[in-house]
């Protein structure tokens, strides 16, 4: 399975990250391109622990919901609702400079895919306590989900 933490699948997102363009048209969701890349942004740093996220969790969510969405071989559909603190049409931290945002992304990408195994890692919003692979796959998967979200 797929995961930032495999050097060769994160050159591969980050590639597909510098392909996107601010005028690329979304396949599906109401994101552009440029909130696209700060969601990103913003759902990597909570998960490195630098942004606080209000937590929406439910048994479910933290159980049969999890096992499916990182471990079960199928593409995340789209609409699935975020956190209001990641939702580009709600809360969420505005869009900055394309260029700016992207090399931001790249950064977080590197970061967590090299982030210690055995670090403490945050409880995930909605997936509750994850470990150090699951928070690999999820990143891995939210990146590509968004990537392929711009034909990327």
């Amino acid at each position: 399975m797929r995961t930032l933490a495999q050097p060769n699948t994160r050159a591969q997102i980050i590639a597909r990250v510098h392909a996107v363009r601010p005028d690329n048209v979304a396949q599906f969701g109401v994101m552009t391109a440029p909130e696209m890349i700060k969601h990103c942004v913003i759902c990597l740093e909570a998960g490195l622990g630098l942004r606080s996220i209000a937590p929406a969790e439910t048994f479910l969510m933290r159980t049969l919901f999890k096992s499916i969405a990182l471990y079960v071989p199928m593409r995340w559909p789209p609409g699935f609702k975020t956190r209001p603190e990641m939702d580009m049409r709600r809360d969420a931290e505005r869009p900055g400079e394309f260029v700016s945002d992207v090399a931001k992304l790249v950064q977080r990408l590197e970061e967590f895919g090299t982030r210690p195994s055995n670090g403490t890692w945050p409880r995930h919003p909605m997936f509750g306590a994850m470990s150090a692979g699951d928070w690999q796959r999820w990143a891995y998967l939210h990146t590509d989900h968004h990537l392929r979200q711009f034909s990327a």
